[in-house]
Parts: structure tokens; sequence; C-alpha cells
């Protein structure tokens, strides 16, 4: 039965006389509605809300309405609390049902509970309900899984444990959903919720909180291992790492304690995906804020990393037509927008590869803090942005050509904007190019181009993490041979490069080749501009109000935008 079928199966209104009866008449006699126990099912206790003492909210949706089915879920009528039974001393987690359709959702989430019985899944001890509030009573006492990992925040291993044991239950209940619901639970459909007692997996797989990704495990993990003990109990890190794999290790620091960077730079700039790069702020004369530069520290040397190239699209995302020479056409009247370009490389791949190394590498470097400004290169992304110009007499019909993806490949995991990434010309097959004069002088508009790249970083306790991980399993994270051991590529360091660099260091450490257009081109801008794109876009527009009062008055001819970038 599928969840949409759960669902749908009453348990009858509470306060019901007879059960989903309807449009009949009885006559005489004194009737005593005593409704709620033919609401509750048989095999579950009933309990009276005056005996449910609640003492502290556990958790409640983080998103406006659950959607399971195709159906939205009614808004802000679920909590979750801690909660002790009259009569009993255990702890309980309560789900309280109040507001608008509460009633409706509540039966709707008994017959889903109902009908599943998994020991990592919510189980069911009881249920309450009167005229306007609805329980639903499970057993144990539940942490939100976040506020659970934030107990061992100080213990980078007991955290990496943590996600591995529960990803192995969190894939067996998969696999039960699947086979016992035909059901495919993703991970925005559950919340993770940790047994207080036990430290095993309790999950909500009926609402979801979205907060949590949890990933299928890279190897097979024994359950009869994965309920997670005493933390704080004497020698469990040492059996934590006897426990793990390094690869699994690497993974999940990859997939769950990643931290993520983004820098735009000028079209000057190389993006070297999987290179670690030195994420470096300073002050320019004259500006007040903080500009951002990249220095590549190290790299993998001839890497055969999978990387994705996408081709052109509008602003919108949706992709626009590519001739069979490659190049991408889009006529004047629909290029309106920004253009974007994008590659992403496979993220896990290379971090897993750089956090096998990266304690042998930052001891070549002497690096000792600010772990997080060091960033493996992971995403590129070139943007090609189009702005109108009341110049000429816009009347032309011409079209907008935009190179091939594959131009910006300069080398196999380097990438930059192309010499000639665009053009304008009135031929349908784009022969015959317009020079940015001529382009200007028709009306047609102007381009700046930007690059965005991004990548990965981890905090100085990860790092640490990996450190005491690896002498646990007997090697020396000071030197390569974790890597070596791993059969993995080595990270090779780029000449003459410091821990963290000073500005008398930068001309020599960044890797920039000329940016040379030829005559039918738009040059680069200058690279300074781009760290602030709403100053040069006030300039732009400034500029261009004084370039038509010079032509209203003086009769000139129009000067091209591009002679004053």
């Amino acid at each position: 039965m599928s969840p949409e079928e759960l669902k749908n199966r009453s348990l009858g209104p509470c306060g019901a006389f007879i059960s989903n009866a309807k449009e009949f008449t009885i006559s005489g006699g004194v009737f005593n509605n005593y409704s709620s126990a033919a609401t509750i099912p048989s095999d579950f206790r009933k309990i009276w809300l005056g005996d449910i003492h609640l003492s502290r909210e556990i958790c409640s949706p983080e998103v406006s309405g659950h959607i399971l089915g195709g159906q939205r879920r009614p808004h802000g009528v679920r909590k979750v609390y801690s909660a002790k039974i009259e009569g009993n001393d255990s702890t309980f987690a309560v789900a309280m049902y109040q507001g608008n359709g509460a009633e409706q959702l509540w039966r709707e989430d008994c017959a889903q509970y109902i009908a599943v019985r998994h020991p990592s899944i919510v189980q069911i001890y009881a249920m309450a309900c009167s005229e306007s509030i609805h329980a639903m009573i499970f057993h144990d006492d539940l942490i939100p899984f976040r506020n659970f990992l934030d107990l061992y925040e100080k213990s980078p291993i007991a955290t990496v444990f943590i996600y591995a044991s529960v990803t192995a239950e969190l894939q067996q209940v998969r696999n039960y959903l699947s086979i016992k619901l035909q059901y495919l639970l993703y991970n925005c459909n559950c919340t993770l919720l940790i047994r207080r007692a036990t430290g095993g997996l309790s999950a909500d797989v009926f609402h979801g909180d979205s907060l949590t990704y949890i990933g299928a495990p890279l190897e097979p993990i024994p359950l009869a291992e994965t309920t997670i003990p005493l933390l704080d109990a004497p020698g469990q890190e040492t059996r934590f790492v006897e426990f793990l794999t390094l690869r699994e290790y690497h993974r999940i620091c990859s997939l769950h304690l990643t931290k993520f960077r983004t820098l735009k730079c000028s079209p000057f700039e190389e993006a070297h995906l999987g290179a670690m790069v030195y994420f470096w702020q300073h002050k320019q004369p004259g500006y007040e804020e903080l500009f951002q530069t990249q220095i590549e520290m190290a790299y993998l040397p001839d890497a055969d990393l999978d990387l994705d190239l996408s081709g052109w699209c509008d602003i919108e995302g949706q992709e626009v037509d590519v001739m069979q020479n490659g190049w991408t056409r889009v006529p004047h009247n629909e290029a309106g927008n920004a253009m974007i370009t994008r590659w992403v490389s496979a993220h896990w791949q290379h971090d897993v590869l750089w956090l096998s190394q990266a304690n042998h590498i930052f001891s070549r470097l002497g690096v000792a803090s600010n772990f997080t400004d060091y960033v493996i290169l992971t995403d590129a992304i070139f943007e090609l942005n189009i702005f109108p110009t009341n110049s000429g007499n816009g009347s032309h019909k011409g079209f907008l050509f935009l190179c091939p993806p594959q131009d910006f490949q300069i080398e196999p995991t380097v990438f930059r904007w192309p010499e000639c990434p665009a053009y304008w010309s009135l031929d349908p097959q784009g022969v015959e190019r317009l020079t940015t004069e001529e382009a200007a002088a028709l009306g047609f508009p102007s381009f700046i181009l930007s690059t965005d790249i991004s990548g990965s970083c981890w905090s100085e306790s990860v790092y640490t993490g990996l450190r005491d991980f690896h002498r646990g399993k007997g090697f020396h994270s000071d030197n390569s041979d974790v890597a070596l051991h791993l059969g993995e590529p080595l990270y090779g360091l780029v000449s003459s490069v410091k821990a963290t660099p000073f500005a008398d260091d930068i001309p020599q450490l960044r890797k920039s080749r000329p940016a040379v257009c030829n005559e039918f081109c738009l040059e680069f801008p200058d690279a300074i501009g781009f760290s602030s794109t709403m100053k040069i876009q006030l300039f732009l527009i400034l500029l261009l109000i004084l370039l038509q009062l010079h032509e209203f008055v003086s009769g000139s001819t129009f000067i091209p935008l591009h002679k004053f970038i």
C-alpha cells in the first residue's frame, strides 16, 4: 500500500457516534457518545490528554507544509514534545496536533505510522484525542539529529562515527520502505531523531525538516555495529578508529563536514579545478570594502577529474540553441538577459583526494591557522552580462554569437575566458563579424564579463580529526603515506609560495595569461572593477548619460563605450 493510500485510509473522526455514517435519523431514547475509543485502533493504548505532561519542545516542521503523495499538508498544526505519562516512569516523544486541519492530519498520520514497524523508525506507543487536540505518543525520548551532533562537536572522530552509524541505519530504513510501501524516501521527507537512551536512529519518515543531508554509505556497515554507544566512555575513539575505514572517514568528511566558499574574480583569472587555492582578503587604495584574490598553492598534476562541462544558458537556466559548428546563436531581441556557462567537477572525488593528504601539504607550507581560507576549487561560473544602449537606431536585426564551451578549457582542468567569447553579426551564419565600434554604432548592447569560482574547505577541527584518525590507523599525517596507501594521486606545490602570502608576493604567484582580443571581440574591463559590480554599473550609467549629452551638444560621432573601460 502506497503512502498516499495509507494517508487516505480513515480511522474515523474523533467524536463520531457511528464512524463514517451520514444521512440517517434515529428517533427516541437517550444516547451517550463514547467516541474516542472507536477512533483509536485496539492494538494501541488510549491515553487521556490530562495524563500527558509536556516538558519541552523537541522539534517542529521547519518548512511551510510537508509534501507527500502530491499533497501539501497544513502548516503549523503539529509539534513534537518530550513528555511524561502519568503512571509511567519512562519519557516519551509526543506529537501534538492543534489548529486548522489538525484532526485530518492526525488521522492521516495514524494510518501511515501504523503501517510501518522498523527499529530505526519512530514507533507508536499510544494515542489520544479530544474535540480540539489530538496526540500521538512515540516510544523513547528523542533528540533532533543536529542537536545530538552538537553534544560531540569537540570530538571530530565521534562526529564522523555518528554520521557513519546514522547513514547505515537510514539506508536500511530506505530499503524497508521501498519494499514495504514502494516508497522512495528522500532527505527532505524525513526528520532524523536519535533515541536519548541508546543513541540509535528513530527516523520520522512522514514529516521532513529538509535540514540534514545523509548520503548512501560508500561501503557496507554491519548493522550490529551501528547503534551509537555512550560516546564519552573511556576508549571509545579507539573503537571508532577501528570501526571506520580510511575511505569511509574521508568521504563522510567530504559529504557532511564541508564548508563552501565563493569568490568573484576578474576574467583575467584562471579557474584550476581540483587545485588548492588561498582566498586572500586585502584592501585596495580608495576602497572601503575588502577585495579577494585567489592564489594557487597546490595542484594535482595530470589529474583525471570527472568534469561536467555545460553549455550556454539564459538567466533563467534555459539552454539556448547551438549551431553545428559549436557556436551558439541568439537573436538580438532575445539577448536581453545575462548569458551563463558553467563547469562543475565531480565534487566529492577530489575532496577525498585532498583530505587523504591535506595535513601533509599544510605541513610543507607551514600552515597552522585560518584553514577555511584554503579552498579546493570545485566550480567555475562564467557570466556574460548584456547592457542595452541607446546609441544608434536599434532597428537592425542581428545575432549574438557565443563561443563553444570548449573554448574556455585551456588545460584539462584549467578554465578561463577565451580571447573571443562573443560578437555581434548581421549575418545569420555569423561569418561577417561586427567590430566593437560597428556593433555599438548600430545600437547593439555591450558586454561585461565576470567569473565566479567556488570550492570546499574544512575547519581546523576536521583537520585535527584527520590527523588523529590517521595516527590511529598507523599513519603519519605529515607525510604522504595515507594517499600512497590508497593509491591516490599526490598534490604538488606551486613553487615559491608561503603559507600566508603578502601583497608583494601577488605578482609572482598569480598565474594569469594576458587577455588579448582581436578586432572583432569585446575588450576585457579593468580587473579591479569586478570586485564591485554595483560601482561599475553606476559608472557605466553615468558615462552613457555624459556621452549622449556630448553627442547632442557637439553633433560628434558616438564614441564606443569600450574605449573608456
